[in-house]
């Protein structure tokens, strides 16, 4: 695509999540950091690169944590080590109460940095990861700056977060992120749960179902919520997500190969096909390949700085998207399901996502 309004990196980091934001503007946002920072620090040198910056010039003007667990959030001190000085904003989730989230390791060592930096004048500023109303969630482009793509926060609002903290489950705190231009959309649930998906459709009151062209996969294409629910009419929460709250043309699963959970959920990819979405994964697991020890790096060549090069199997490694007002496109699409195609060929039971 030329002259797109940003262009979306779904970082292959393994079992966890990282996505990078690059507006038109040469701006960058970081949603999660993954565990292992390395793909996200090889990205980041590479995209620098490309754009005939010099080295170590190279600036964020935001980072989002979701939420605190390590998959998402321990890639993020070797980020602001190695951009210091070059990090506008951090933007944090209260997915637990005050107390445990000072208790956070991760947040230890961020607070420490901003407490170091405090006399600098490009220490970075730490926000709260909470839907304002005033800027209707828009956190960028900045007040007075023009750009066709936007970034916000969809979830949570202030009285989300207080209801989310009084459970045990993080994941219901954790933020959703909406990048749009014009009625172009990508959404980055993090690992939210059934309180945010709950939370979207109240608000949207009778209008049909909230629709994106990329999605995210929530929680990895794990579960919503970590005690029993039911969902009248449903037989399970990924029907349920997929049949009231949500509708995308892509859904994009970022999971490690040797994963112990089960990511992604057969139920959850079979959901999103069910309702008219194509998948792609960042990572194969045995779900989807029956040899994958006969399997070279990746199904698909990789093209960008891939945690697949050095551990798990890629289906597709780090994606790339682009976004204008007009259209979403993924990089080298047709390439991937040519290549799912022909796995579904070759073996039985197919992958997920042909099931």
């Amino acid at each position: 695509m030329k002259n797109p309004a940003a262009t979306v990196y779904f970082v292959d980091v393994g079992q966890g999540s990282c996505q990078v934001i690059v507006f038109e503007d040469g701006s960058i946002y970081l949603i999660d950091c993954g565990k292992d920072p390395i793909p996200l620090v090889e990205l980041l040198k590479k995209i620098e690169q490309d754009s005939g910056l010099e080295k170590d010039t190279l600036r964020i003007t935001g980072i989002v944590l979701s939420h605190l667990h390590e998959d998402h959030i321990g890639g993020v001190v070797q980020i602001l080590k190695q951009f210091e000085n070059r990090i506008d904003h951090v933007f944090v989730s209260q997915d637990r109460s005050p107390d445990k989230i000072l208790k956070n390791k991760v947040i230890e060592k961020i607070i420490k940095k901003i407490k170091d930096e405090n006399e600098k004048p490009n220490s970075f500023c730490l926000n709260l990861l909470v839907y304002c109303g005033v800027t209707c969630g828009k956190i960028h482009p900045p007040p007075g700056k023009k750009l066709r793509a936007s970034l916000s926060i969809m979830y949570p609002q202030a009285h989300d977060s207080w209801k989310a903290q009084t459970q045990s489950d993080v994941n219901q705190g954790s933020g959703v992120m909406l990048l749009q231009c014009g009625r172009r959309r990508i959404l980055f649930p993090g690992d939210a749960g059934k309180l945010a998906f709950e939370a979207i459709k109240g608000k949207r009151g009778t209008r049909p179902k909230f629709s994106c062209d990329i999605l995210a996969a929530p929680h990895h294409g794990g579960r919503l919520s970590s005690k029993a629910e039911v969902y009248p009419g449903y037989s399970d929460a990924y029907s349920w997500l997929f049949g009231e709250i949500l509708e995308s043309k892509r859904t994009v699963f970022s999971v490690g190969t040797g994963n112990n959970h089960s990511h992604p959920m057969a139920e959850h990819v079979q959901a999103a096909v069910r309702n008219g979405s194509k998948v792609i994964c960042t990572q194969l697991t045995n779900q989807c390949h029956t040899a994958l020890h006969t399997l070279g790096e990746s199904l698909v060549k990789i093209k960008q700085p891939s945690a697949c090069q050095r551990e798990g199997k890629g289906c597709a490694g780090t994606i790339v998207a682009f976004l204008n007002g007009r259209e979403v496109k993924i990089s080298r699409w047709s390439t991937h399901q040519i290549k799912v195609r022909e796995l579904s060929k070759s073996q039985s039971p197919p992958p997920l996502c042909r099931r």
